[in-house]
């Protein structure tokens, strides 16, 4: 860890253990809407429609400091099944049985950061909704523009084995 502080960001002194904190995470934007509504009394409603136009930010940024290491065994019985006994009455009786197992270990040792998460951004959001001509309606931006982020820094070391014994 002391060899790797001067790599790592923001971390001068790491101390053993698991860190998860969230970066620029959140919902944000504005809108603004505007409506007009005219009429008369000879010709009634001769104009109703409402315009919207405003930006919007969602994202979530996951960040990770991670100076650990975990080691885990499983040793577990899966199947234990008698099988149809054979016997010699007054003499002998033999019951087979088969069990399979799991056995597995897994160890990870970590010193290191990630950074990973998406946004989306809206920056230019505009609709207008013509209540008495649906063909005059319009809209546009409302296709996001995604950013997705997966950086890591550090180093990960991890062991893993599996066995079905019989």
């Amino acid at each position: 860890l002391n060899g790797m502080s001067s790599s790592l960001n923001g971390i001068s002194d790491p101390k053993p253990g698991i860190q998860m904190y969230c970066v620029d995470c959140g919902i944000k934007g504005q809108f603004q809407a505007v409506g007009t509504v005219s009429a008369s009394l000879a010709k009634g409603v001769t104009r109703c429609d409402v315009s919207l136009d405003g930006n919007l930010y969602a994202g979530v940024f996951v960040g990770v400091n991670a100076f650990a290491a975990y080691e885990k065994n499983i040793n577990k019985d899966l199947i234990n099944k008698g099988l149809p006994t054979l016997s010699i009455p007054g003499i002998a009786v033999l019951g087979p049985k088969v069990t399979v197992s799991l056995d597995s270990h897994l160890r990870v040792q970590a010193a290191g950061q990630m950074l990973v998460g998406a946004s989306l951004n809206w920056p230019k959001i505009h609709a207008n909704l013509d209540l008495l001509d649906k063909s005059k309606s319009t809209q546009t931006g409302f296709t996001p523009e995604i950013v997705k982020k997966f950086d890591a820094w550090g180093d990960v070391t991890a062991e893993a084995s599996l066995s079905l014994p019989v």
